[in-house]
C-alpha cells in the first residue's frame, strides 16, 4: 500500500509541475525587435593575427546577425571610414550618409559605400569625390580592390596637379 502512496504523490507532483511551470511554452519574438542596444560603444572584431575591424558608434542596435550603428567610425589596416549609419554583419559593412574613406594614399567621399570585409573590396555605387596627393576626381561609381591596389571608376572628371 505504501508504494501506491509514493506513486500517487509522484504523479501529483508531476501534474502540478506541468500545470504551473509550462516547460513547453516558447517565447517567439518578431525579427524586427532589437535584441541588444548600445550607447557610445567600441566594438573590436578579433582574429588570430590581431584586430580585424574596429567599430565605434554613438548608438548600436543588434537585430539578428546585423549590427546597425549610428555615427560610425570604422578602422582596419590603417584605413578609416566614417558615416552617419552603417549595417555590419560578418561579411559586409554597408555605410550610408556622408561617408568618408581615408586611406593611406587617397581619400574619397560619397553617400553610399559597401565594404566587403573578406575580399577587401570597397564598392561605391553612387557618385563620389576622390582626392589624392596630385589629383581630384569626380565620378558616378567606384570599385576599389585593396588586395590588388586597383581602382576602377566610371564617368570621371579628373584634375591633375603638375
Amino acid at each position: 500500500m505504501k508504494i501506491y502512496y509514493f506513486f500517487g504523490i509522484l504523479l501529483g507532483f508531476i501534474l502540478v509541475w506541468l500545470l504551473l511551470f509550462k516547460p513547453f511554452e516558447v517565447d517567439v519574438r518578431a525579427a524586427s525587435e532589437a535584441q541588444i542596444q548600445f550607447k557610445n560603444f567600441e566594438f573590436k572584431s578579433l582574429v588570430t593575427d590581431g584586430i580585424q575591424m574596429q567599430l565605434r558608434g554613438r548608438e548600436g542596435i543588434k537585430r539578428g546577425d546585423v549590427l546597425v550603428v549610428r555615427d560610425v567610425q570604422a578602422q582596419r589596416d590603417g584605413e578609416k571610414i566614417e558615416a552617419k549609419e552603417a549595417k555590419y554583419d560578418e561579411f559586409v559593412l554597408q555605410l550610408r550618409g556622408d561617408v568618408g574613406y581615408y586611406g593611406k594614399e587617397f581619400h574619397f567621399f560619397s553617400q553610399k559605400v559597401n565594404y566587403f570585409l573578406h575580399s577587401k573590396i570597397v564598392q561605391v555605387p553612387v557618385s563620389f569625390k576622390l582626392q589624392a596627393k596630385d589629383m581630384h576626381v569626380k565620378g558616378s561609381k567606384l570599385l576599389y580592390n585593396q588586395k590588388l591596389g586597383k581602382i576602377v571608376a566610371y564617368n570621371i572628371e579628373a584634375k591633375l596637379k603638375s
